[in-house]
């Protein structure tokens, strides 16, 4: 595939001091239901060039592109960056994880109690285990931030996790579909865009998703019950092409660096307000929220966690992912490896 793009940052022999312009992609496609899809989103990739613009007094000026317009799905993006094709890009923990599966340790259900323990654990996560890894990435690590979060949507309220017991809910991915077995829940794996069809025809119970489509998917017509069972927040990181980063004065690399802390308060405050975008819609609706989790379900949750996703993912990435999970997230999710 031949992409037609920018060149990166500032190509070999450019004068520092004129106007670059360089390729921002998006990594995560848009939602197949597409309307009511998050009010604050745009305002996001908005702020990201700006905010460079600005600090670099102009010097660097991002072009903004999409998976989509690339003709990719998101799961090659750090493949992408290592070629220089594109200079900064949002990757999505759960494209990405299948390149380098090490990152997916803050994807297991299970381990978030909330939207900003999510930010905690991934963040600890980024600064302790994935910067180290910049060179297997082909990119500096520069912020990470989440879209929203993620629940359980049911015909009925839970009185307990035991409801689960027989309910046929979608999932998307394996880790999800070992959490929702630990509860006696079938998984069934299917499009999003069939899931409104499949929960009129009975086909299934319900499902997990993000609060993105709640609107989105008009869920309070087949799924009224919203659950909070402790997923993970749909988590991404930016990160700057290796090339691109290597390529620019060391003043505009102290600008770069400097946006961290920045980025990554603003694309969870972003992430929280999409997600309060969500939940209103179902408030306004009639639906009937249940978070956080119960304080009774807390130890079942963290259970299935432990003993049902953990070792899947554990049997993918080795000893020292291993230690690196019971250091860092063991403290702050409560559940380690044995």
């Amino acid at each position: 595939m031949r992409l037609s793009l920018r060149p990166p940052l500032l190509p070999p022999g450019h004068r520092a001091q004129k106007r670059q312009q360089a390729t921002f992609v998006r990594g995560c496609p848009a939602p197949a239901a597409g309307a009511g899809f998050r009010v604050e989103a745009e305002g996001r990739a908005a702020d990201r060039p700006q905010g460079l613009d600005q600090r670099t007094g102009g010097r660097i000026r991002l072009e903004l592109t999409t998976v989509q317009e690339l003709g990719l799905t998101g799961t090659e993006v750090l493949r992408v960056l290592r070629t220089g094709l594109v200079d900064i890009a949002e990757a999505n923990v759960s494209y990405v994880a299948s390149d380098l599966p090490i990152l997916e340790a803050t994807e297991i259900p299970g381990l978030a109690s909330s939207f900003a323990n999510g930010k905690e654990l991934l963040s600890a996560w980024m600064n302790d285990v994935v910067r180290p890894l910049e060179p297997q990435i082909g990119g500096k690590v520069l912020a990470n931030f989440a879209w929203n979060s993620a629940y359980l949507f049911t015909r009925e309220p839970l009185a307990s996790l035991s409801d689960l017991r027989g309910q046929k809910i979608r999932v998307y991915s394996p880790g999800l579909a070992a959490y929702v077995e630990a509860f006696g829940a079938e998984p069934i794996s299917m499009p999003i865009s069939e899931v409104y069809s499949a929960l009129q025809r009975g086909v299934m119970d319900g499902l997990l998703t993000g609060s993105d489509q709640i609107s989105a998917l008009q869920l309070w017509e087949v799924t009224p019950a919203l659950t909070d069972i402790n997923l993970a927040p749909f988590g991404a990181y930016v990160i700057v092409g290796q090339r691109s980063y290597n390529a620019l004065p060391d003043d505009l690399k102290e600008i770069v660096d400097g946006l961290s802390q920045d980025l990554t308060d603003e694309g969870w405050r972003l992430g929280d307000a999409n997600n309060q975008v969500g939940l209103n819609a179902a408030r306004d609706h009639g639906m009937s929220l249940t978070i956080p989790a119960p304080a009774e379900w807390q130890p079942e949750l963290a259970a299935a966690a432990r003993e049902h996703v953990v070792p899947m993912w554990s049997s993918r990435v080795g000893p020292d992912a291993v230690a690196a999970f019971n250091t860092v997230i063991g403290p702050i999710s409560g559940v380690t490896i044995d």
